[in-house]
Formats: structure tokens, C-alpha cells, sequence
């Protein structure tokens, strides 16, 4: 068995104070309820059930 592809990543977005200023969370924030686009999940959360839970909740609110 073979590897075909590996890739590395961090854990959740960890964003620092120039990148929040620079509105990191905005420009992911964007594209949401265009062209059928909604990123839901732990993104824009923490890795918490209950903190991905809630902020799916208040997708569905806010576009259905």
C-alpha cells in the first residue's frame, strides 16, 4: 500500500489580531446564501458540538 496524496492543515483557523482587523471572518462570511453557498459547521465555530450546533441554527434563521 502506497500513499497517493497527503495533506497537512491546521486543527481550526487560528486568526490573529491583524487578520481579524483585515476582516477574516467577513470575507468568509461572504458568499453565504449566494448561489446556493452556506458553510455551516464548525468554520466559523469552535470545535465544540454545542458552538457548531448553535451557529448552523442561526444559518438556517437567517437564509430559510
Amino acid at each position: 500500500m502506497s500513499i497517493e496524496k497527503q495533506f497537512a492543515w491546521r486543527y481550526f483557523p487560528h486568526v490573529g489580531p491583524e487578520e481579524m482587523a483585515a476582516g477574516y471572518f467577513d470575507r468568509i462570511e461572504a458568499p453565504q446564501g449566494q448561489q446556493n453557498t452556506y458553510c455551516a459547521g464548525s468554520l466559523l465555530s469552535f470545535e465544540t458540538v454545542e458552538d457548531a450546533v448553535a451557529c448552523s441554527k442561526k444559518l438556517v434563521e437567517r437564509f430559510f
